[in-house]
């Protein structure tokens, strides 16, 4: 019995490190294509938005210095709670344009 328990314990650390080793792996590849994902993001075209209640427009390349929201901001990253400067709409009540 002794024996069999001692070959269960080798058995149990090898498969350990197996398991560590495959999830390191699995780590990298996951950290590589997250990378990968935000540099496309981040390179691609800046966007037009439009309220959908008044048509104001909001492009992503030239901001809205008047609003205090400078040239390349994301339409990500404006507040949650900032409204249409014309109508006072949420942002949800926006629509990316396709140009």
């Amino acid at each position: 019995m002794k024996a069999n328990r001692r070959r269960d314990k080798k058995s149990l650390g090898r498969g350990k490190n197996v398991w560590l080793e495959s999830e390191a792996i699995h780590a990298a590849d996951f950290t590589r294509n997250t990378n990968h994902a935000m540099k496309t993001t981040e390179d691609a075209a800046y966007c037009t938005w439009m309220c959908l209640i008044c048509g104001y427009v909001y492009d992503e390349a030239a901001g809205s210095p008047e609003e205090g929201i400078p040239a390349g901001t994301r339409w990500r990253d404006i507040p949650i709670n900032w409204v249409c400067p014309e109508c006072g709409a949420r942002k949800d009540e926006f629509e990316m344009l396709e140009i």
